[in-house]
């Protein structure tokens, strides 16, 4: 009987887990993000990602607010917040920004730094310390300090 039951809960697990997201139209999200998180939280994430790639303003006012748990949580959202940048392009995602409460961009910013700093981003490995000022000049001088 108890073999019976490990292996239930054994197979309930792998179905979760196979449930949860790592990789949204091409923006990985970090273990931080899923391993720490259910299936609930994992997918509104998801949907924040997708609205944030379709441009919807809201859905990056919410991916920004989105609780990320501490530390290496956080640079993971701000890693995945750099990918939609880049997928999207500095300028569409400049658009959304310019539209978001004080507060809000300043928070961005932090995330976008934290993911520049602690994101794997293998094409800016030729950059020692890239750094929002250099990668996203237009969009740092949009958030200001």
């Amino acid at each position: 009987m108890y073999k019976l039951t490990k292996l239930f809960l054994l197979t309930v697990m792998l179905i979760f887990f196979s449930c949860i997201k790592t990789e949204v139209e091409g923006i990985k999200i970090g273990h931080d993000l899923y391993e720490n998180f259910g299936y609930k939280e994992n997918k509104a994430l998801v949907t924040l990602i997708q609205g944030t790639i379709k441009k919807d303003e809201r859905s990056l006012y919410k991916l920004i607010g989105y609780w990320c748990g501490g530390a290496a949580g956080c640079y993971d959202l701000g890693d995945v917040i750099v990918q939609i940048i880049f997928k999207i392009g500095e300028d569409d995602f400049m658009e959304m920004a310019s539209k978001l409460p004080a507060r809000q961009q300043h928070e961005l910013k932090n995330l976008i730094e934290v993911g520049l700093e602690y994101g794997n981003f293998d094409y800016l490995k030729e950059i020692k310390t890239p750094t929002i000022e250099k990668i996203f000049p237009k969009l740092n001088e949009l958030l200001g300090n």
